[in-house]
């Protein structure tokens, strides 16, 4: 007897304390225990979960927050779920959680943390578009202040160069270079020239990028005439295309130069090394870079000189040996440039090392 009298008067505790006008109050005054005690009370089925789950998320952030978790974020509107992000510490799974709609907004509203947000996850298609789109409209706002155009651009220059994109995140910014092609100032079409460089491309993927400028950007012939018959208009088609592959096809060859050059380095070299530079009448900077000490004798014994910036490089490496054929190598001249000299005379055992290898130390 005893035992169902416990049971009802249990049964109406759960009733007065559990139904929906209680947990109404309950979760207005005290949502983080109103959403604890729906998850853990052993009392409550799925169905009663579920139902006040669905009908919590449905009230402003600030009630529903509580009641938000990884599983039901996507069921969330777009601007909870950004809150959502916001509002915690621990983010990268969040972020992941998010759909693709929450995802690109967060970018639009807080393009300013894409450092952090692409430090989490692989920047969707949508997302990175959209980052590109946030950084055009923020500059032609701010373009007159001086100096700022630097620092706004700075994230997208460190994600370009963090690993090798999908292809598909290349032809946005090829499109967003073409489009921002007449703003001299958007340095969009020189960071898909670097990204080349230091990346690569395949042929097929020139070929659109190619195409796709050929399509989409004025170009003319060195007498500015327009074509007026068909086959005049199909050669200057092919003309225009030949203009933009070229252009593409030199920053893949630096490209492979760079991996060539690093590919023959120490126990590496081979007479392919002294082959390659033998043929090649430019040796592009950045592959001069990658030179080590053999490479160099090699690159010099072939007729080559090193560009102003490669030899920085190589000055600021630990190695007196190396520093000493630079100077000897290298013709005289240059070492008479500002920049080059000032760092040189900064730098005491540089400068004895310059002056004794060029018959000039005292």
């Amino acid at each position: 007897m005893w035992d169902v009298v416990l049971g009802l008067l249990s049964g109406v505790m759960v009733i007065l304390s559990c139904n929906p006008l209680t947990m109404f109050l309950f979760n207005l005054f005290f949502p983080e225990n109103a959403a604890r005690f729906v998850y853990e009370f052993i009392g409550f089925s799925d169905f009663w979960r579920n139902f006040y789950t669905k009908s919590a998320l449905k009230w402003p952030f600030w009630w529903s927050r509580c009641w938000i978790t990884l599983d039901n974020l996507k069921t969330c509107s777009v601007r909870k779920q950004v809150a959502y992000y916001l509002a915690n510490i621990n983010r990268s799974q969040i972020l992941r959680a998010m759909s693709p709609e929450a995802q690109v907004a967060l970018v639009h509203k807080r393009y300013e943390q894409i450092r952090e947000i692409y430090g989490v996850m692989h920047l969707t298609d949508e997302m990175f578009a959209e980052w590109l789109q946030q950084l055009v409209k923020k500059d032609r706002k701010t373009c007159f202040i001086s100096g700022y155009r630097e620092k706004l651009y700075e994230p997208l220059c460190d994600y370009l160069k963090r690993g090798k994109l999908p292809f598909s995140q290349v032809m946005i910014l090829t499109r967003a270079a073409v489009d921002e092609h007449n703003n001299s100032a958007c340095p969009f079409m020189k960071y898909l020239e670097d990204y080349i460089e230091r990346f690569g491309l395949r042929k097929n993927q020139l070929d659109k990028i190619a195409q796709y400028m050929c399509d989409n950007l004025y170009w003319s012939d060195t007498f500015d005439e327009e074509p007026t018959t068909d086959f005049a208009k199909a050669l200057k088609k092919r003309d225009e295309y030949n203009h933009y592959y070229n252009f593409l096809l030199e920053r893949q060859i630096n490209y492979e130069q760079r991996v060539f050059t690093r590919s023959q380095r120490g126990d590496k070299l081979t007479d392919e090394w002294k082959t390659f530079c033998e043929k090649t009448r430019y040796i592009h900077v950045s592959a001069q870079k990658e030179m080590d000490i053999e490479q160099y004798r090699l690159f010099h014994g072939t007729g080559h000189t090193l560009n102003k910036e490669a030899i920085f490089t190589f000055l600021s490496y630990p190695d007196r040996k190396l520093h000493r054929l630079v100077f000897l190598y290298e013709p005289l001249e240059i070492f008479e440039e500002k920049e080059l000299k000032t760092f040189i005379e900064r730098n005491a055992p540089l400068k004895t090392v310059f002056e004794e290898a060029t018959g000039k130390h005292k």
